[in-house]
């Protein structure tokens, strides 16, 4: 196993432990779990995804890396939902919030002649993508569509500071510094996908293109770290609420 498929392996092993740690001890919390379980989801089938390309595997199931573009356009939107959710309370509403995936859902119409083609043609559009030869429009959308995002962060994570300097509770101060932490960690996705389109101006397309899908898995490692990290305290006092018990 070469180091690319180690990281890559181990990324999904943490985004299972993160799911597992979110289903077993956060249950009863909600709307905020639900939006950070999907965003550990996404990434871990990226990650797997990105070991398929890795050992040469891709090629038998190109419906499913087919099925992985559009997701690419989700996890902007989560992680504002997420943080909106935390720092305001204010639930998902269907009505107006559908909004944020349209990109995604404009992304499976635009693939629909994929999905539908022979298995030849399929391999062969995936090919062009893996070689970096992708849509003019697709990278730039993916780019400008997280920076939207990342500014919406941003302006929910300022107003949240206003509010923790007034309230001052220490519980308040740890959110948000996960929240920036949490934040922090797409930003780098983010800046990883806009440092590959910029490299489309070099001849060596499927370098780059191992380097974006190492940031996405890394991503994913340092972000379940840091949950669990966070989360340990609560872990064990439901330990030691057990052993009293």
């Amino acid at each position: 196993m070469n180091p690319n498929q180690l990281i890559f392996s181990g990324a999904i092993l943490m985004g299972l432990a993160a799911l597992l740690r979110l289903a077993l001890g956060f249950r009863k919390n909600g709307l905020c779990c639900r939006f950070l379980g999907l965003y550990f989801l996404l990434f871990t089938l990226f990650s797997i995804n990105n070991l398929l390309i890795e050992i040469g595997l891709i090629q038998s199931w190109p419906i499913f890396w087919g099925s992985i573009l559009p997701l690419y356009f989700v996890p902007a939107p989560l992680i504002y939902l997420y943080v909106r959710n935390i720092s305001t309370g204010k639930t998902f509403t269907p009505k107006t919030d559908w909004i944020h995936f349209i990109p995604a859902i404009l992304s499976v119409v635009y693939l629909l002649p994929f999905y539908l083609a022979n298995r030849s043609e399929k391999l062969a559009l995936m090919e062009t993508f893996l070689t970096g030869d992708e849509p003019s429009f697709y990278q730039p959308a993916l780019i400008l569509f997280g920076l939207f995002y990342l500014l919406l962060i941003l302006a929910r994570l300022a107003a949240f500071k206003l509010d923790v300097e007034k309230l001052q509770t220490t519980e308040n101060r740890s959110l948000f510094r996960w929240l920036v932490f949490f934040a922090a960690l797409y930003t780098l996705f983010w800046f990883g996908n806009s440092i590959y389109f910029i490299s489309n101006s070099f001849p060596d397309q499927r370098f780059f293109v191992s380097l974006k899908n190492l940031g996405t898995s890394i991503t994913l490692i340092v972000s379940v770290f840091a949950f669990l990290l966070n989360t340990r305290p609560q872990l064990l006092q439901k330990l030691n609420r057990k052993q009293i018990v």
